[in-house]
């Protein structure tokens, strides 16, 4: 499979997901909903505004609280102001929060900002699933990866290229 690689395009920011699992999935630039959350329950978060729905967010999708430094699967859409997430205890209300489809199979490049070195385990567009030593902070991974299995508890501004 050839793979033709570009220049980047569109830039954000992954964060580790809270429940500790790695940063797993990583967010494709652009984001689909938006908000300030305005209640908390368990699991479930109220967004007024936010059209969930509308806005096409999924189970699956990847929500992005930068304030707390973390990251959530959606695990249910009830409705155009609230859905479920993996880890619903972490987000309190007048939490900024943003859904961003993951970035599935077209893969992305990654730039690691700051931090100290590291090891990585990413998944490549061909499936493999590789480990890389010693990641520092200013390391740009020109691999076409789709995840990436670290939380970055030492490596911080890990940006999604694609």
């Amino acid at each position: 499979m050839a793979v033709r690689i570009t220049q980047g395009m569109r830039i954000v920011q992954a964060y580790p997901m809270a429940d500790g699992s790695g940063l797993g999935l990583l967010p494709r630039p652009g984001v689909k909903a938006f908000g300030s959350v305005s209640r908390s329950i368990g699991s479930r978060i109220t967004v007024p505004g936010a059209n969930f729905i509308s806005n096409g967010v999924v189970v699956g999708d990847i929500l992005s609280y930068p304030t707390a430094y973390g990251s959530a699967m959606v695990t249910e859409v009830i409705s155009e102001t609230e859905i479920g997430i993996s880890v619903g205890s972490f987000v309190s209300p007048d939490t900024d929060v943003f859904i961003y489809a993951p970035v599935g199979g077209e893969g992305c490049n990654v730039f690691v900002a700051y931090g100290t070195p590291n090891s990585v385990a990413i998944k490549t567009i061909g499936g493999d699933t590789v480990n890389l030593y010693n990641v520092q902070g200013q390391s740009f991974i020109p691999i076409m990866i789709t995840n990436m299995y670290q939380e970055f508890s030492d490596l911080f501004g890990v940006y999604v290229i694609q």
